[in-house]
């Protein structure tokens, strides 16, 4: 039988239930808290980053300036243009479609610029095939 503890969160305050010998934030404030933990210690080694401020790694879905709709933008833009484009551009797949930026302007979204690729045959665009196990060409 698993016996459950309870206890108080430091941060605020509310009562939560663990398996645990001892805890001090509640697991919503557990989260909140190793970040802020993280952030002085990279504070602490270079005075010029600033405590708050994250590295702008995590910009995927809602939190993306592009995102509208469930959509990044510039997809949206793409799939008006080009409606029965369901094939990868350079292998000819047609699984895990992506839409790459042809000049790497993110911002530049003219539809000549924007290409549907595969995101295998992204990876190999961008050169980074290193994370995948393959060969750097």
């Amino acid at each position: 039988m698993v016996r459950l503890k309870q206890f108080s969160c430091r941060r605020c305050g509310t009562t939560f239930m663990l398996r645990a010998r001892k805890a001090y934030y509640c697991p919503e404030c557990r989260k909140k808290q190793a970040s802020e933990y993280v952030m002085q210690k990279r504070a602490e080694k270079d005075p010029a980053v600033k405590v708050g401020v994250g590295s702008g790694g995590n910009q995927r879905g809602k939190k993306n300036h592009q995102f509208k709709d469930g959509r990044s933008h510039y997809r949206e833009v793409f799939d008006r243009e080009n409606p029965y484009q369901t094939f990868c551009e350079i292998c000819g797949g047609s699984r895990h479609l992506v839409v790459h930026h042809i000049d790497g302007n993110r911002k530049n979204n003219a539809p000549e610029n924007l290409v549907k690729i595969c995101r295998s045959c992204h990876a190999q665009v961008h050169g980074l095939t290193r994370n995948f196990g393959g060969k750097e060409s």
